[in-house]
């Protein structure tokens, strides 16, 4: 059968890499297309729920515009989605020895002004990542167990990386963007953090930015579309030496929402669309039996290891309502709220499954099913339950309105923000927020932007160190390995978001104990010496989290997409659900290359 190659919005990279005459190129493996061509030439269209707000890659914070990082900016090892590995990309090759890996950058890489791609680029990007006061979505890859590591050049190629202590997941370590030293050193002597945290901002001329990417920035519209031109410069190949990408031209126009990203694809405005809800499905499938769209429609083919989560601010500004988000007790009866099956029911079209842990089950190699135990580390909907725990908290009455009353009549009003583009966010937030209303809280939620709103929202704190909000609908990417995601569970990780680190601490101001213990269970399962230590520690770690819910965890959902049939070189099926899926709403996804350096469109 001939080899075709998936379009999920992100692609993962071949191993293999080949020395041609002028360059060592990467070379696409025929397992993901490399082996087949596609039509030179031609624009690739498709739809974003929300542009993003920053062409950074030291400031992304979120998954709807992480994926510039993918496009634009090389890193010396990527992901491999399909694999599971993390796989050589800016480097041609690497060698470890004990706790020091050297990488071997690939000869003849240039960026889009021509300038060499360098390991003074590299080491430069290290500092700005590490930097406390740029406080990079990539600094948790600087340290282990709060402590730094070290990067240092070996010659102009090379690089070494020299560790504090065994780490199974080591090259996740080497998996960030690049960015050209002869650009970016000068913003940051002159200016600081601050200048660096400032530039490449969606104002910036297009012409200016200086890339790596298999596509440059040619034109940003904001609120209608950002497009991409070929980077004549790009150093991938096929496997017949054609040089990458295909196309010519890459548009991503901008929707309110997935329903009107939908429409837009059935009036031929689109080449792709993701549907997310199961309205989504049907409106697609629909529209192609109909024979209104020329398409392929693909259907659940495979379980995400995305995580959808309500999290509870520790560190909110009233001091009774952070109160009630450390006690465990009412983090299990918010969990005894949630009506999971009717939410993957009424949203999913019941392609989706109940989430009560930190790692999907989609992740089968770390996932272990019998660790959720009902009443223990599962907490599944039961209001009855809920009301019982929150009369331990000493809401034993209701007031004339009908909400819950402590001892000095005080209430319980929590508000949840939802992200404006999620349709999922938005479907769940009301079915959970009337079952609060049930019982007595007084509850509400606010959907709103995630840029300008919530992530400043859910980031900035006060003087005295509290935030200001009390519930927050938020997905996180799935990752293979480690399954833990060392950013968000390590107390001193950028996505520690239910009790945030300062710029500038290594951890909270004040920690709980299951907090401490994940952090422990995160940097003991990266140093273990075999798989089954690690999956031991794993275990447990999947047992602390779902036990003492430092997230309410909510649901993981099927992946669906359809493409026109013009829409060439693509793969079926996934063999790998981790990292697969992202966001809807954006154009890449997982923890791997974009796909749109391979694929074609006929004209």
């Amino acid at each position: 059968m001939k080899n075709t190659k998936w379009m999920v919005m992100v692609l993962a990279m071949s191993a293999a890499a080949a020395s041609l005459a002028d360059a060592q190129s990467l070379v696409r493996s025929a397992r993901f297309g490399g082996g087949g061509t596609a039509p030179i030439g031609g624009t690739f269209t498709y739809g974003l729920v929300g542009l993003p707000p920053t062409f950074n890659p030291f400031t992304v914070q979120s998954l709807t515009d992480a994926y510039i990082q993918y496009l634009w900016f090389p890193q010396l090892v990527q992901f491999n989605s399909a694999s599971g590995q993390y796989e050589c990309y800016a480097c041609a090759n690497f060698q470890q020895k004990g706790l020091e890996l050297t990488f071997n950058l690939r000869k003849g890489m240039t960026w889009s002004d021509g300038k060499p791609i360098t390991a003074d680029d590299v080491l430069f990007s290290a500092q700005l990542h590490a930097d406390v006061q740029v406080n990079s979505r990539q600094r948790t890859n600087f340290q282990q167990s709060g402590k730094p590591i070290k990067w240092s050049k070996v010659d102009g190629d090379t690089v070494k990386l020299t560790l504090n202590a065994k780490d199974a997941a080591v090259l996740e370590l080497a998996s960030w963007p690049i960015v050209p030293r002869h650009i970016w050193q000068p913003i940051f002597e002159k200016g600081g953090a601050a200048a660096v945290n400032a530039a490449y901002g969606v104002n910036t001329d297009p012409k200016s930015m200086v890339m790596a990417g298999p596509f440059l920035l040619d034109a940003y519209r904001p609120g209608e579309e950002i497009v991409l031109r070929k980077n004549p410069n790009y150093w991938v190949v096929d496997e017949k030496g054609n040089k990458l990408p295909y196309l010519d031209r890459v548009i991503g126009k901008n929707y309110a929402d997935t329903e009107a990203w939908l429409a837009g694809y059935i009036a031929g405005q689109l080449d792709f669309f993701q549907p997310l809800t199961i309205d989504d499905v049907q409106g697609a499938r629909q529209a192609i039996s109909s024979n209104r769209l020329d398409a392929n429609l693909k259907i659940n083919i495979t379980q995400t290891a995305i995580t959808s989560t309500i999290l509870c601010n520790f560190q909110n500004v009233d001091p009774f309502k952070a109160q009630l988000c450390r006690n465990l007790k009412f983090r299990k009866a918010l969990s005894y709220l949630i009506d999971r099956d009717t939410i993957i029911k009424v949203g999913l079209g019941g392609l989706g499954k109940p989430l009560y842990g930190p790692i999907s089950s989609g992740n089968t190699r770390w996932y272990t099913d019998s660790v959720y135990v009902e009443g223990k580390t599962k907490f599944s909907y039961d209001p009855a339950k809920a009301v019982q725990l929150l009369r331990e908290l000493g809401f034993t009455k209701k007031n004339a309105q009908g909400l819950l009353v402590d001892g000095k009549g005080r209430t319980i009003k929590m508000n949840a923000l939802v992200v404006s583009t999620e349709a999922l966010q938005k479907l769940a937030a009301p079915i959970i927020i009337d079952d609060m209303k049930k019982v007595g809280i007084d509850a509400s939620f606010t959907v709103a932007d995630n840029g300008s709103v919530i992530n400043p929202a859910l980031r900035n704190f006060n003087a005295d160190g509290t935030r200001n909000f009390d519930l927050s609908f938020t997905d996180f990417g799935g990752v293979s390995d480690p399954p833990t995601r060392r950013n968000l569970y390590n107390l001193n990780g950028v996505a520690h978001i239910w009790n945030l680190n300062r710029t500038g601490q290594s951890q909270p101001a004040k920690t709980e104990s299951f907090e401490l213990l994940l952090d422990k269970l995160v940097s003991s399962g990266l140093s273990a010496g075999d798989l089954a230590s690690r999956k031991a520690i794993y275990d447990q770690f999947q047992t602390v989290a779902a036990s003492n819910l430092p997230l309410v965890y909510l649901y993981t959902r099927g992946l669906h997409v359809s493409y026109k049939k013009r829409v060439v070189n693509t793969q079926d099926q996934l063999t790998d659900p981790v990292g697969a899926f992202q966001s809807s709403a954006n154009g890449a996804v997982g923890e791997g290359i974009n796909f749109l350096d391979t694929i074609g469109v006929r004209k």
